[in-house]
């Protein structure tokens, strides 16, 4: 879990694809590599109810979190209604280069991707995460 700044599990509200930084908050930092520059990708928006916290905000009840849209550039899937275990970063830096970090200033705002530990929720889960989470 040291690698995330917020764990958690969810239900999933609503999805929506992401063109528009503007709503969310978002600002990048650093160069993009060339392949990228001028662009901001396609992401989803999954908004979640929080059914717990492990790691991270335990103020807020809801949670949205951004992934690239596709599995092909990484992105995460999701269906609503769905309950899952999510492990995010408060930026995204695996979508442009090393050098550059998508953030938003929006602090109910995160980023996930398929190379995370994301998983459908199941029930076993969460003594695993309530004891991984004793080791920070």
């Amino acid at each position: 879990m040291a690698n995330y700044a917020r764990v958690f599990r969810g239900i999933v509200l609503s999805k929506e694809q992401v063109t528009d930084w503007g709503k969310y908050k978002v600002i990048e930092q650093g160069e993009k590599n060339d392949v990228f520059k001028g662009s901001n990708g396609i992401f989803a928006a999954y908004k979640l109810k929080i059914v717990k916290t492990y790691k991270g905000t335990k103020t807020i009840d809801t949670i949205t979190v951004l992934t690239p849209f596709t599995g092909a550039a990484c992105g995460y899937r999701m269906e609503v209604g769905g309950q899952y275990a999510l492990f995010c970063s408060d930026y995204d830096f695996a979508f442009y280069s090393l050098n550059h970090k998508t953030i938003s200033l929006d602090s109910s705002v995160v980023w996930t991707n398929h190379c995370t530990a994301n998983r459908e929720w199941f029930d076993a889960l969460d003594s695993q995460l309530v004891e991984a989470g004793k080791g920070r």
